[in-house]
């Protein structure tokens, strides 16, 4: 690319300061909902295995029931707290706002419908915070706050401006660079991490679910064994596929895997643009692409 080894990398802290607000709720939202998820079945486990052990001590057995109880208990209350606190749909909501405002964002930089030269700075300016507001304001947004140090910053910042002041090849050359091929990567990386971890996870489900089968089958030999193994494995079978359930991991390769594709697909068209109207184009079918994997992601957990 041309000319480019004088200009820093678009990063998001780049990006309006209600984005950063938004992608931090997002981050809070999503580590306190799967930690709550983790603990729940641990939790549940954890009883299942206190309940499974018949030892012969009266003590020993009346430890393990309080052990158990006290287990599905605090498991209840994690539920509880997921059901409560709706931290999965606070999560999507960050989410959903960041990705909106990050699209916004490079539209305005690289100067692209509808943020185009046919309107004066100041109308550019204009448009772009009324727009702004318009998704704050959206009823799905409203659920969400964006408050703290993060959201105090400037919404139209230094290098936004600077870079859509830059000549055509310049935006167009970051926008390659910083946008489509950052998130091509972004997406073929965690394509392939989410198809590897959930290789695994139904690996050790086939395991779990395989070495129960035997162990309820000796169980048949030795019916007065003290331990049932059969049990706990069918429960960390279970424990294991609720939280592949609660990943997604094969839904998420797949999409990414496809949007990936898809940037590649629109990347190669970048050598034939050469004026303002070809670039929006070209920005357009490159954040549609993002926004249509957002979209889905957004749909399969019945958010939208």
């Amino acid at each position: 690319m041309i000319g480019l080894e004088q200009y820093s990398p678009i990063s998001e802290n780049d990006f309006p300061a209600a984005f950063q607000a938004a992608d931090g709720g997002a981050i809070r939202a999503r580590r306190n909902y799967l930690w709550a998820s983790r603990t729940d079945l641990i939790l549940i486990l954890l009883g299942t295995v206190s309940t499974s052990w018949a030892i012969e001590s009266t003590s020993g057995r009346a430890f393990l029931a309080i052990v158990g109880a006290i287990s599905l208990g605090l498991g209840l209350l994690a539920t509880l707290f997921i059901k409560i606190s709706d931290s999965e749909k606070t999560w999507f909501g960050y989410r959903a706002i960041a990705e909106s405002l990050k699209t916004m964002t490079w539209r305005y930089i690289t100067k692209t419908t509808p943020y185009d030269n046919a309107l004066s700075a100041k109308e550019v300016d204009d448009l772009f915070t009324t727009q702004f507001g318009q998704i704050l304001q959206m009823p799905r947004n409203q659920q969400v706050t964006l408050a703290g140090d993060e959201g105090s910053g400037e919404q139209i910042t230094k290098p936004m401006r600077e870079v859509r002041d830059l000549d055509i090849k310049i935006r167009k050359a970051l926008y390659v660079r910083d946008r489509i091929k950052d998130q091509q990567i972004w997406y073929t990386n965690n394509a392939k991490e989410n198809a590897q971890k959930g290789s695994q996870m139904l690996i050790a489900v086939i395991l779990c679910q395989a070495v129960a089968m035997g162990a309820a089958i000796l169980l048949v030999r030795w019916p007065d064994f003290n331990f049932n193994f059969a049990s706990i494995l069918s429960a960390g079978a279970a424990t294991l596929l609720a939280w592949l359930q609660l990943k997604r991991h094969q839904e998420l390769a797949f999409a990414y895997g496809q949007a990936a594709h898809d940037l590649g697909l629109i990347v190669a068209r970048e050598r034939h643009i050469t004026n303002d109207e070809e670039l929006s184009l070209f920005v357009s079918d490159a954040e549609n692409a993002i926004s249509r994997e957002h979209t889905m992601w957004l749909a399969r957990r019945d958010y939208i």
